[in-house]
Parts: C-alpha cells; structure tokens; sequence
C-alpha cells in the first residue's frame, strides 16, 4: 500500500522558526509517483489571467477520498496550499475516519498559519490513530506555537513514548520544558 501521509518531521520543530515546508521537509514521505511535468509555457492573452499550478485530473466522476487525498498531496508538491486544504478537506468529508486526510489537511493548515485548525485536524488524526506518535508530536508543536505550553508538553511526552527514535519530538519537548522554566528538563530532553 501506498503510503499517503505526508510525514513531515521537520515542520514540527516549530517554536523557533515556523512550520518547516510541506514538500521538502525531512523525511516527507508522499505516495512514490513521478512528478507531474508543467506545461510548456505559452504566451497568454493580455486580458487573461495568470493560472496557478493544478494537479491533473481525473475523469469527471466523484473522486473517492483516497483521490482527494492524492489530489491534495499532488497540491502540496507543487506548493498550492489552498487547493490541498480544500482536497484534504472534501477527502475527510467523503471519508471522515481517513486519518492521512485528517494528518495531512493539519500540516497544510499549520503551513498556512491556521494553527487552531491544525491542532483540530492532529487531534482527530490521534483518535483515529492512537499511536501515531508523529501526529501528536505536530499536535504538541501547533500547542506550542499557540501558546500552549502545558499541552504541548502533554502531547510530546506521548509523542516520545510512542517513538523513542523521534528526534523533534525530544526538540520540541525541550523547548517546551525550557519554555516553562525547567532548564534540567530542557537538557535532558535536547541529549
């Protein structure tokens, strides 16, 4: 199976700096297909307007949730974030128990600046997923980055448990404790 979550580790390591970017973050893992080739440019008429960047598409049926979900990464690749929240967004309506829909749809909010809807987007990731510990790493960052402090702790301590390995995760928590006051706890973290 294809894996369709956009695992973008390093777009939580966000206090510092801001939501890393989607397409070339380390460690993005998009579904393994070639990369779709632009249009040779044409000149456009003087009163036409300029045309963003769109995935292809399908045939005129209803796309399925696993489609709007490519369709989304697709957006992602080729940095059309308002077309990727709303293919995210049609994927979870058509299919609300999709938890790459719900992932993926929170990293593209949290790129675009809409923090609370993101934490919304990792929250339902993380009860669909229970162990998903790379959703509540970006969950306990988009609670950093609102201000969240004791939340965000709470949700990159269970990041970490869930994954020893995951490195921003201890990051964030780091900054999160040293955000707090607890500069032992912070170091311990950042070893």
């Amino acid at each position: 199976m294809v894996n369709r979550y956009l695992a973008c580790i390093a777009a939580t390591a966000v206090v510092l700096t801001s939501f890393g970017n989607l397409a070339t973050s380390v460690g993005a893992q998009t579904p393994k297909t070639p990369p779709v080739k632009p249009a040779k440019p044409t000149t456009p008429a003087k009163s036409a307007k300029p045309t963003t960047q769109t995935p292809p598409t399908t045939s005129k049926k209803a796309e399925t949730a696993e489609q709007l979900l490519d369709r989304g990464n697709a957006y992602v690749r080729l940095g059309n974030l308002e077309g990727a929240i709303a293919s995210f967004r049609a994927a979870v309506k058509k299919k609300p128990n999709l938890t790459a829909a719900h992932y993926n749809l929170g990293l593209a909010l949290a790129q675009s600046g809409q923090v609370q809807d993101a934490v919304y987007s990792f929250q339902r990731a993380t009860r669909l997923d229970p162990k998903f510990a790379l959703a509540y790493s970006n969950l306990g960052a988009a609670m950093l980055q609102s201000g969240k402090t004791d939340e965000a702790i709470t949700y990159l301590k269970r990041a970490v448990a869930l994954d020893r390995n995951l490195a921003v995760g201890y990051y964030n928590l780091g900054l999160a404790l040293r955000q707090k006051g607890d500069v032992n706890g912070a170091i311990a973290q950042l070893r």
